[in-house]
């Protein structure tokens, strides 16, 4: 299951813990990426993973963005079953936090950039679809980083061309920090 993008109207105070418990009946990993009382909600409820960016971070956890307090949010988080916590920074790195340490993932330099509207929902498409396939967590992350970084060269939201985001994907670094 992965909520994303803007908050439906009309949808009831409980609906998106609700859905986290649902997925948690059904033996589902629930991810979200979404901000404000809707992630407050899932994070209460024990999302299992959870992909912002650095204001929504900052919103979330009332902090300074950081990779320590990224950490140590995360590790807050985790009783109540978070299991990942990714924070994406634009063209800066992301950040990936679960139970086996901390991760960096510096995105691919792209030369023609065209539009970064949408990275976020591709990066969260690339992490998913390396989940779904059991890859590395390694791996995953690089797939999440080419993703994105597909999504840059084109205009509009959500575009990824498969082989271009492989390419991007190898040029990706993730390096495990802590």
């Amino acid at each position: 299951m992965r909520p994303c993008g803007r908050v439906s109207a009309g949808l009831k105070k409980d609906f998106y813990s609700s859905l986290v418990r649902l997925a948690s009946d059904k033996d589902c990993f629930s991810v979200f990426d979404t901000s404000g009382p809707a992630l407050a909600e899932a994070m209460a409820a024990g999302v299992e993973g959870v992909k912002i960016n650095r204001g929504e971070f900052e919103e979330l956890s009332r902090s300074a963005f950081s990779p320590s307090r990224i950490f140590s949010f995360f590790r807050a988080g985790n009783p109540r079953g978070l299991k990942t916590l990714i924070v994406t920074d634009g063209a800066g790195p992301a950040y990936a936090a679960s139970p086996f340490g901390l991760w960096r993932i510096k995105p691919p330099r792209i030369a023609r950039l065209k539009s970064s509207v949408g990275a976020g929902d591709s990066f969260m498409a690339g992490f998913l679809y390396g989940f779904l396939k059991g890859l590395d967590f390694e791996l995953t992350l690089k797939l999440a980083a080419g993703a994105g970084a597909s999504d840059c060269l084109s205009l509009g939201a959500g575009f990824i061309n498969k082989p271009q985001a492989l390419a991007l994907a190898r040029a990706a670094e993730v390096r495990k920090i802590g």
